[in-house]
C-alpha cells in the first residue's frame, strides 16, 4: 500500500481465526530478528480487519488503524481492528 505496506485481502475470515494469525505473526517474528542467513534482523507489523460479509471498503481504513495502533505500541506484532 505505500513504500514497505502490503496488503493481504482473505474474505470470509471470521474474528475467532485472529488467535491463528497472532501465533503465526509471533513465530515469523521470532524468525526474523533472528537470521541465520547473515541478514541483518527486521520484524513485522499487522494490522487486521474481520469481515464475515465479505469485502467492504471500509476495511483498508479498519486495518490501517490497527496497524498503526501496532506501530504506537512498539511494533512487531498485530492488531484486530475493534
Amino acid at each position: 500500500m505505500g513504500g514497505d505496506e502490503f496488503a493481504v485481502i482473505m474474505p470470509e475470515m471470521r474474528r475467532d481465526n485472529y488467535v491463528v494469525f497472532e501465533k503465526k505473526i509471533q513465530i515469523m517474528n521470532q524468525q526474523l530478528k533472528n537470521p541465520q542467513d547473515g541478514l541483518p534482523p527486521v520484524f513485522l507489523s499487522a494490522g487486521i480487519a474481520f469481515s464475515e460479509k465479505g469485502f467492504r471498503d471500509d476495511l483498508y481504513n479498519q486495518a490501517d488503524e490497527a496497524l498503526y495502533f501496532v506501530k504506537e505500541h512498539g511494533r512487531c506484532g498485530c492488531h484486530a481492528y475493534e
